[in-house]
């Protein structure tokens, strides 16, 4: 893409750089739907139980 070569359908996050240094150009499409990515993480049974970070990130996500 940053040949000239083709178009990419990418997060801003991940070409933020790219866009400042005007080696690439960010391109609005009307009516376009908002692109979702589904994450899915399974978690062992026998893993025991989580702690410290892991522990509250589950938590954070069983509120929601």
């Amino acid at each position: 893409v940053e040949r000239g070569l083709g178009v990419a359908l990418l997060p801003g996050t991940a070409v933020a750089r790219e866009v400042a240094g005007k080696t690439l150009r960010a391109v609005k499409m009307k009516d376009a739907p908002p692109m979702q990515n589904t994450i899915v993480a399974y978690r062992r049974r026998d893993a025991g139980k989580p702690e410290g970070i892991v522990a509250a990130f589950l938590d954070l996500l069983e509120s929601k």
